[in-house]
């Protein structure tokens, strides 16, 4: 059963039918709610949809299941910078390095959210 939503969802996903591919997802959520992947492919296309709390909270959700899951941490981190929660990004990103020092992406990340975060800091004062 869940290799009939796995088919149709990667294709919704693909064509950029994101609300269609999101009702798949959560059909096969309903099939099997601790499975990493789809949570955190659910997130991405409502991060993808401008819906960034509510993709927080399935990138919380696949953390939960799986807290090692470094790409999860970084996605919820870019999500972080995008609603400009610098600093609770820059934990995320952290955490990603500590499971994976060489992710490259996590640093890049980090080095973003850091100086958008310093300077929203030095406008503070204007």
């Amino acid at each position: 059963m869940i290799w009939k939503y796995g088919r149709k969802k990667a294709t919704l996903y693909i064509l950029s039918k994101y609300d269609e591919a999101i009702e798949c997802y959560e059909n096969a959520l309903r099939l099997n709610s601790n499975d990493v992947g789809l949570w955190v492919i659910k997130a991405i296309i409502l991060d993808h949809l401008g819906k960034y709390d509510e993709a927080i909270k399935c990138f919380d959700k696949a953390i939960e299941i799986d807290p090692t899951y470094d790409d999860a941490w970084n996605s919820k981190g870019i999500a972080l910078n995008e609603l400009g929660k610098y600093d609770e990004a820059i934990k995320c990103f952290n955490e990603v390095l500590r499971i994976n020092p060489n992710h490259n992406d996590a640093m890049k990340n980090m080095e973003m959210a850091v100086a958008e975060s310093e300077k929203r800091k030095r406008f503070r004062f204007f």
